[in-house]
């Protein structure tokens, strides 16, 4: 019996065991949810054999696990501590305090579980430097590159094909944190390089997955209201501001509900971007609005470029 199949086969014991289920009960035997027979599943925890690809994740869903804790146990990695010291990175880098995102990416590659060949510690290490290499460097080629690799995908313009997103196909289990983070960092860079028709047909992707599917609320929380803050720029930029004022709504409302005060002062210069330019009244509100929350957090660059439009738009934000 080899180490691999003694330990693959304690793991999924392990995970049955903690989730109170008999054998007979994740087998299902005759049933119409029958993963295996119960002989077969009873050889797989004796370690006679290790499960086939459908057969585990079969069981792994049944157990209410997952492919990811199951690798982690598999590789003895912390996969909760992993995942703390990972999303103070993330918090920096949202916070766009990508010298200390720098930092503490530094010091969590020395972490012990990140020399372990588990592909969702290093798929999320990737989409965290690409963060850092887009928002501290600002080379958003080399980080859509970076994105594209955690994404098992040999070019970024595989990600669609006749207007499929191609990521689908790739897996088979429901979307991950990771997987929707580096579809919206992906999406980032191609709006920064000015790919706006790319860029939000990734949002929109991203978009209507969070708005539909309670599951993803906790990646939701993360993420939305830079979503739609970028979403919403892209589809100013395409013009079709109708939309770009609809997601604006959507976001500013999420941030407000989860108290991300950060995020409002963006989402709010997108409106006011979108009202202007359909002509709607009561924009200069919405302008003023958002320069006051933008001076609130001190985005001074940002600032600057928000003023410069106003004053384009005829709305006087003074000093």
């Amino acid at each position: 019996m080899t180490d691999y199949k003694t330990k693959a086969t304690d793991v999924i014991k392990e995970l049955r065991q903690a989730s109170g289920l008999t054998q007979e009960d994740v087998a299902q035997e005759g049933s119409e949810n029958e993963i295996c027979t119960t002989r077969h599943y009873q050889d797989i925890e004796a370690g006679k054999y290790v499960p086939g690809h459908d057969i585990l994740l079969g069981i792994l869903e049944r157990v209410k696990s997952n492919i990811s804790e199951y690798e982690a146990k598999l590789h003895g990695v912390d996969l909760q501590q992993f995942n703390a010291d990972a999303e103070r990175v993330w918090d920096a880098c949202v916070g766009k305090d990508f010298d200390s995102g720098d930092t503490l990416l530094a010091a969590l590659k020395q972490k012990p579980y990140c020399n372990a060949e588990l592909f969702i510690v290093q798929q999320k290490v990737l989409l965290l430097e690409g963060i850092i290499i887009s928002g501290k460097y600002r080379d958003y080629p080399k980080a859509r590159a970076i994105y594209t690799r955690a994404l098992r995908l040999t070019c970024h313009k595989k990600l669609y094909k006749n207007d499929v997103l191609q990521i689908k196909d790739i897996y088979k289990y429901e979307y991950t944190q990771n997987e929707i983070r580096l579809l919206g960092a992906i999406g980032a860079s191609e709006a920064h390089i000015r790919n706006y028709k790319l860029a939000c047909k990734i949002y929109d992707e991203i978009y209507s997955l969070l708005n539909n599917f309670d599951k993803y609320y906790d990646v939701k929380k993360k993420s939305f209201p830079t979503l739609c803050y970028n979403h919403s720029r892209g589809l100013n930029s395409l013009k079709n501001h109708k939309r770009a004022l609809d997601v604006a709504d959507t976001g500013i409302s999420f941030a407000r509900e989860i108290k991300e005060q950060r995020m409002v002062g963006y989402l709010l210069g997108c409106k006011a971007w979108a009202m202007f330019e359909l002509k709607l009244n009561d924009y200069e509100p919405v302008f003023k609005e958002a320069y006051m929350m933008l001076e609130m957090f001190g985005y001074t660059s940002s600032m600057k470029t928000f003023k410069a439009y106003a004053e384009k738009c005829e709305v006087a934000l003074g000093d």
